[in-house]
């Protein structure tokens, strides 16, 4: 018999490459970024291919062989998915990609890519540069929808990029009625929180978005953070919103109630700064002194005490107060910066006008608060300060000093000083620069409003005996324009009620 052996089986074919190493080493950039975009909008954050993805190889094919809007779906995804900048971001942040696109970018692409890159982290300093340029602007108020333009605006103000551009072209009446009638409150609050960051002049859209029907939407429809950012905004460019602030106020008891506590002690801070000194609101934030206290940070907890003490409250929910100063003084005094030991020593100075004392047992804390009262934020130059001052002298006006503290043996260091005075005599002379008035969103700045640091101020030195004047840097300039005669009767007027006189007339 002869014993049949059968034939060897060939070798089984090697097994393909998983999924994701064959989509990423064959696929086109725009599957790439479809699986990606898909992967984020099913939320699936346990997928290993993001991770795969934002390697150099996989960048730089993106980068160079993808559309726009392969690299924007790609960035979008991996930042809802939490990833935080890596090769992508890298990618995106070169001259030639930059540059493609803001040629051949959409609106909305462009702003996917800056808003992806500004959440995971990065600068972008050359996409950021690209993206602020004036053909950017053009096609974004042209083209893009607020949600876009809201987005670009955050994204420059995240990475710390002025994009003064796009923002002198919200600053016009068709671009901000169009974000404004009809965006989202986010996106409202967005556009506002970022002109504010960035300092930019945002009085035409502060005008539009504090209409009725705007405020409406956004108090109605906004989530407990798009109202906060936007009253915070406001504070932030020095802005009259008056429909704001009532709907606001009409509304405290389940405003207050919603927001975090981040978010109520903005809220507060705006309207003190600001000048709203409204009762109804404060009352609320009152009642929320304990969870304050309890979940707030440093920042939250200094600053309402600030607006309480700012906005004449202090002595009215003084057991309020006595709860939040309490727990900042009490403990380890670790957890504040210097500057919230600054914003606490005020508190406890304008306190002083209501007739309350606010202690610190602790040395530690009495120590910090004294180094915050050296903690002196300057507004400008002193430019404004030396004219009026020589003016003064050349007039015949002697025995004056500058930068004199309202209190005794030190107290208060730097904060709160007296820009001119006359000590001997408990006269001060106020020269309050633009940084001191609250402004109107339309027309020319005329009669603006003092804030409300300003007549926290003005309370404590009257409180403290001192005779008060003051003068606008808008009254400065027309007293410019005036002869030295002008100049002379009206400084003799307005010193003269306090009892203050030249000693001798110019030589003119």
């Amino acid at each position: 018999l002869h014993r049949r052996h059968a034939a060897p089986l060939p070798p089984p074919p090697p097994a393909p490459p998983p999924f994701p190493e064959k989509l990423l080493a064959r696929g086109a950039p725009q599957e790439i970024a479809n699986v990606l975009w898909a992967l984020a909008v099913l939320g699936l954050v346990d997928s290993p291919i993001p991770a795969l993805a934002d390697t150099s190889a996989v960048a730089v094919r993106l980068a160079k062989v993808g559309a726009p809007q392969a690299m924007s779906n790609a960035l979008w995804a991996m930042a809802k998915l939490g990833c935080r900048a890596g090769a992508l971001a890298e990618a995106v942040d070169e001259e030639a990609f930059a540059a493609r696109l803001v040629r051949d970018g959409k609106s909305q692409e462009i702003a996917n890519v800056v808003w992806a890159v500004a959440t995971m982290g990065s600068e972008a300093k050359k996409l950021a540069g690209a993206v602020g340029g004036r053909k950017v602007a053009e096609k974004l108020a042209r083209d893009g929808k607020p949600q876009e333009i809201a987005n670009v605006m955050w994204a420059m103000a995240t990475m710390g990029h002025d994009a003064e551009a796009l923002a002198g072209l919200i600053g016009t009446d068709a671009v901000a009625e169009r974000i404004s009638r009809k965006g989202k409150p986010q996106e409202i609050a967005n556009t506002l929180w970022a002109l504010a960051t960035l300092k930019h002049d945002a009085r035409v859209f502060v005008g539009w978005v504090d209409r009725k029907e705007v405020v409406e939407r956004v108090v109605r429809d906004g989530t407990p953070q798009a109202r906060a950012n936007t009253l915070w905004a406001m504070g932030k460019l020095k802005c009259e919103c008056p429909n704001l602030v009532r709907a606001m106020v009409e509304g405290a008891a389940d405003f207050v109630e919603e927001a975090t506590v981040q978010e109520m002690a903005n809220m507060a801070y705006a309207l003190a700064d600001l000048g709203y000194f409204e009762r109804a609101f404060f009352e609320e934030v009152a009642k929320n002194a304990g969870r304050i206290a309890s979940h707030g940070s440093e920042q939250a907890v200094a600053n309402t005490l600030w607006a309480f003490a700012v906005a004449e409250f202090v002595a009215r929910h003084e057991d309020a107060v006595r709860i939040l100063w309490s727990h900042a003084t009490a403990g380890s005094a670790r957890g504040f910066s210097r500057i919230e030991w600054s914003i606490l020593e005020l508190t406890r100075l304008f306190a002083k006008s209501e007739d309350v004392e606010l202690f610190v047992a602790a040395s530690e804390q009495a120590t910090l608060l004294h180094e915050g009262a050296r903690n002196l934020e300057q507004h400008g130059d002193n430019k404004f300060e030396q004219t009026i001052t020589e003016e003064l002298s050349r007039i015949g006006y002697h025995g004056f000093c500058t930068k004199v503290s309202p209190f005794e043996s030190g107290e208060g260091g730097q904060l709160l000083q007296i820009d001119v005075a006359w000590a001997d005599q408990k006269v001060a002379l106020e020269l309050d620069g633009p940084y001191r008035f609250v402004t109107a969103p339309r027309g020319p700045v005329r009669n603006p409003r003092r804030d409300g640091p300003s007549k926290a101020k003005a309370r404590l030195l009257i409180s403290r005996g001192w005779k008060l004047c003051s003068v606008s840097y808008l009254v400065a300039a027309q007293m410019e324009t005036k002869s030295e005669e002008v100049r002379r009767r009206f400084w003799k007027k307005k010193l003269g009620r306090l009892g203050v006189y030249p000693t001798r007339h110019a030589n003119v």
